[in-house]
């Protein structure tokens, strides 16, 4: 599984390769790939959409998309990101494909099958990523960012002094 500062250079590096970009459509050879659609209905969700920011929330890619939703991509063990023109031949173990307005492919290639994907709506009161209005957000267990500006050694310690045990396990 990729560790954190991975994850963060894979966003870095797609950023300004898919920011403006508009998704046309989708297509999925390893449908347990798609967390929360089924490969007929991922393509009509996601299609029209534009890339707003390419991020990350602890190790998961976030692509914010317009129309209040963004995909989350998890790596796993193997899974990579490739912008490629449309044109490239297809890996046998490209999983899924977004198809950009401009004729380049967004591909998420995983060798071991164990990569997910999903898309996510934003509800209108939180901002948080949430599968349904009203529901838990999706990041809701997820500690805060290491990277984050709030996050800071005084944070740090006041976390630190609540809990009692072994380091390791604290961090984690």
């Amino acid at each position: 599984m990729p560790e954190l500062p991975e994850v963060e250079t894979v966003a870095r590096d797609l950023r300004p390769r898919l920011v403006g970009a508009t998704v046309a459509g989708a297509r999925c050879t390893w449908p347990r790939t798609l967390r929360t659609h089924d490969p007929l209905t991922f393509g009509d969700a996601i299609g029209g959409r534009t890339v707003e920011s390419v991020g990350r929330r602890a190790k998961q890619l976030v692509i914010a998309l317009s129309g209040e939703a963004a995909l989350t991509i998890h790596l796993k063990m193997t899974g990579q990101l490739f912008v490629v023109p449309a044109e490239t031949l297809v890996d046998p173990y490209v999983r899924l494909i977004l198809e950009l307005a401009d004729g380049r492919e967004l591909r998420f290639r995983d060798i071991r099958k164990f990569g997910r994907v999903g898309l996510y709506g934003r509800d209108p009161a939180s901002g948080e990523l949430v599968a349904e209005l009203g529901g838990t957000a999706l990041f809701a267990a997820i500690g805060p960012e290491p990277l984050a500006d709030e996050f800071t050694v005084r944070e740090f310690r006041r976390r630190l002094r609540r809990r009692k045990g072994r380091l390791k396990p604290l961090l984690l």
